[in-house]
Protein backbone atom coordinates (compact mmCIF):
# COMPACT_ATOMS: atom_id res chain seq x y z
CA UNK A 1 0.00 0.00 0.00
CA UNK A 2 2.63 2.31 1.20
CA UNK A 3 4.25 2.10 -2.65
CA UNK A 4 0.94 2.87 -4.07
CA UNK A 5 0.57 5.84 -2.48
CA UNK A 6 4.21 6.48 -2.89
CA UNK A 7 3.83 6.13 -7.25
CA UNK A 8 0.48 8.27 -6.74
CA UNK A 9 2.61 10.84 -5.08
CA UNK A 10 4.79 10.97 -7.85
CA UNK A 11 2.85 11.26 -10.65
CA UNK A 12 0.46 14.04 -9.21
CA UNK A 13 3.69 15.84 -8.52
CA UNK A 14 4.80 15.22 -12.38
CA UNK A 15 1.64 15.96 -13.47
CA UNK A 16 1.01 19.25 -11.69
CA UNK A 17 4.40 20.26 -12.77
CA UNK A 18 3.91 20.17 -16.29
CA UNK A 19 0.23 21.56 -16.11
CA UNK A 20 1.96 24.22 -14.66
CA UNK A 21 4.81 24.73 -17.00
CA UNK A 22 2.44 24.54 -19.85
CA UNK A 23 0.32 27.56 -18.78
CA UNK A 24 3.06 29.97 -16.78
CA UNK A 25 5.88 29.53 -19.14
CA UNK A 26 3.86 31.01 -22.27
CA UNK A 27 3.77 34.38 -22.88
CA UNK A 28 0.74 35.99 -22.44
CA UNK A 29 -1.41 36.11 -25.37
CA UNK A 30 -1.13 39.68 -26.66
CA UNK A 31 -4.28 42.39 -27.09
CA UNK A 32 -5.72 42.74 -30.72
CA UNK A 33 -4.80 45.81 -31.96
CA UNK A 34 -7.30 48.72 -32.86
CA UNK A 35 -7.10 48.10 -36.12
CA UNK A 36 -7.86 44.51 -36.41
CA UNK A 37 -10.83 44.75 -34.25
CA UNK A 38 -11.81 47.55 -36.79
CA UNK A 39 -11.53 44.91 -39.77
CA UNK A 40 -15.48 43.94 -40.51
CA UNK A 41 -18.72 45.72 -41.91
CA UNK A 42 -20.33 48.31 -39.95
CA UNK A 43 -23.62 49.61 -39.95
CA UNK A 44 -24.74 52.91 -39.32
CA UNK A 45 -26.86 53.95 -36.42
CA UNK A 46 -26.36 57.67 -36.13
CA UNK A 47 -25.05 60.64 -36.76
CA UNK A 48 -25.16 62.97 -34.36
CA UNK A 49 -23.46 66.53 -33.01
CA UNK A 50 -21.82 66.44 -29.50
CA UNK A 51 -22.19 69.86 -28.00
CA UNK A 52 -19.27 71.28 -25.59
CA UNK A 53 -21.67 70.54 -22.76
CA UNK A 54 -22.00 67.06 -23.87
CA UNK A 55 -25.35 66.99 -25.46
CA UNK A 56 -26.15 65.31 -28.51
CA UNK A 57 -28.45 66.54 -31.35
CA UNK A 58 -28.69 64.94 -34.67
CA UNK A 59 -27.12 66.10 -37.49
CA UNK A 60 -28.91 68.44 -39.60
CA UNK A 61 -30.70 66.37 -42.33
CA UNK A 62 -29.01 63.17 -41.15
CA UNK A 63 -31.61 62.09 -38.50
CA UNK A 64 -32.73 58.29 -39.73
CA UNK A 65 -29.89 58.12 -41.97
CA UNK A 66 -28.49 54.25 -43.32
CA UNK A 67 -24.93 53.68 -44.06
CA UNK A 68 -22.42 51.45 -44.06
CA UNK A 69 -18.44 51.51 -43.84
CA UNK A 70 -16.37 48.59 -44.31
CA UNK A 71 -12.78 47.81 -43.18
CA UNK A 72 -10.49 45.00 -44.60
CA UNK A 73 -7.31 43.44 -43.24
CA UNK A 74 -5.54 44.50 -46.42
CA UNK A 75 -5.64 48.41 -45.23
CA UNK A 76 -9.10 49.98 -47.57
CA UNK A 77 -12.43 50.71 -46.90
CA UNK A 78 -15.50 52.24 -48.40
CA UNK A 79 -18.01 53.87 -46.84
CA UNK A 80 -21.94 54.46 -48.03
CA UNK A 81 -24.23 57.41 -46.05
CA UNK A 82 -27.92 57.97 -47.58
CA UNK A 83 -30.26 61.08 -45.99
CA UNK A 84 -33.82 59.21 -45.20
CA UNK A 85 -36.39 61.01 -47.88
CA UNK A 86 -34.00 61.12 -50.99
CA UNK A 87 -35.25 62.61 -53.52
CA UNK A 88 -34.43 63.17 -57.43
CA UNK A 89 -33.75 67.26 -56.64
CA UNK A 90 -31.47 66.48 -53.58
CA UNK A 91 -29.28 64.63 -56.04
CA UNK A 92 -25.20 63.98 -54.40
CA UNK A 93 -26.19 65.94 -51.44
CA UNK A 94 -28.13 63.58 -49.84
CA UNK A 95 -25.80 60.68 -50.24
CA UNK A 96 -21.85 60.24 -49.05
CA UNK A 97 -19.63 57.57 -50.76
CA UNK A 98 -15.95 57.17 -50.90
CA UNK A 99 -13.50 54.56 -50.50
CA UNK A 100 -9.69 54.22 -50.47
CA UNK A 101 -7.27 53.11 -48.07
CA UNK A 102 -6.90 53.70 -44.34
CA UNK A 103 -4.63 54.00 -41.73
CA UNK A 104 -4.50 53.77 -38.04
CA UNK A 105 -2.59 55.44 -35.60
CA UNK A 106 -2.61 53.42 -32.40
CA UNK A 107 -1.83 55.62 -30.17
CA UNK A 108 -3.64 58.38 -30.94
CA UNK A 109 -6.62 55.92 -31.29
CA UNK A 110 -6.99 57.75 -34.75
CA UNK A 111 -7.92 56.28 -38.07
CA UNK A 112 -7.47 58.10 -41.43
CA UNK A 113 -9.34 57.81 -44.48
CA UNK A 114 -7.48 57.93 -47.90
CA UNK A 115 -9.73 58.78 -50.16
CA UNK A 116 -9.04 57.26 -53.79
CA UNK A 117 -12.49 57.77 -55.04
CA UNK A 118 -15.40 59.83 -53.42
CA UNK A 119 -18.52 60.97 -55.03
CA UNK A 120 -17.80 64.61 -54.41
CA UNK A 121 -15.03 65.36 -56.85
CA UNK A 122 -13.42 67.79 -54.00
CA UNK A 123 -13.42 64.67 -51.97
CA UNK A 124 -10.29 62.78 -54.07
CA UNK A 125 -7.10 62.82 -52.45
CA UNK A 126 -8.30 63.80 -49.21
CA UNK A 127 -7.26 62.64 -46.15
CA UNK A 128 -9.54 62.50 -43.18
CA UNK A 129 -8.63 61.43 -39.62
CA UNK A 130 -11.65 60.17 -36.98
CA UNK A 131 -11.06 59.65 -33.61
CA UNK A 132 -11.62 56.20 -33.06
CA UNK A 133 -14.32 55.06 -29.69
CA UNK A 134 -14.32 51.24 -30.13
CA UNK A 135 -16.01 48.93 -27.49
CA UNK A 136 -17.21 45.93 -28.04
CA UNK A 137 -19.50 45.49 -31.39
CA UNK A 138 -19.86 49.89 -31.30
CA UNK A 139 -17.64 51.55 -33.44
CA UNK A 140 -17.86 55.34 -33.21
CA UNK A 141 -16.20 57.71 -35.38
CA UNK A 142 -15.44 61.42 -34.34
CA UNK A 143 -14.69 64.27 -36.40
CA UNK A 144 -13.19 67.60 -35.00
CA UNK A 145 -14.27 70.58 -37.34
CA UNK A 146 -11.54 73.20 -37.49
CA UNK A 147 -12.93 76.71 -35.83
CA UNK A 148 -15.81 74.59 -34.50
CA UNK A 149 -16.17 73.34 -30.70
CA UNK A 150 -18.56 70.78 -31.61
CA UNK A 151 -17.93 66.92 -32.58
CA UNK A 152 -19.54 65.19 -35.66
CA UNK A 153 -19.94 61.56 -34.52
CA UNK A 154 -21.22 58.44 -36.51
CA UNK A 155 -21.95 55.44 -34.98
CA UNK A 156 -21.86 52.29 -35.49
CA UNK A 157 -22.82 49.01 -35.08
CA UNK A 158 -20.81 45.59 -36.08
CA UNK A 159 -22.68 43.81 -38.88
CA UNK A 160 -22.67 39.60 -37.92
Amino acid sequence: MKIVRIIVAVVVLIASGFWASNSAGKPPVPARSLRERMVGTWKLESRTVRKPDGSLTPLPGWDGAVGYIAYDRAGFMSLQFMQPNRTKESGASSYVAYFGPYTVDEKTRTVTHHHTGDLNPDGVAANQPREVVLEGNNLSLNIRNAGSPNVNVNSFTRMK
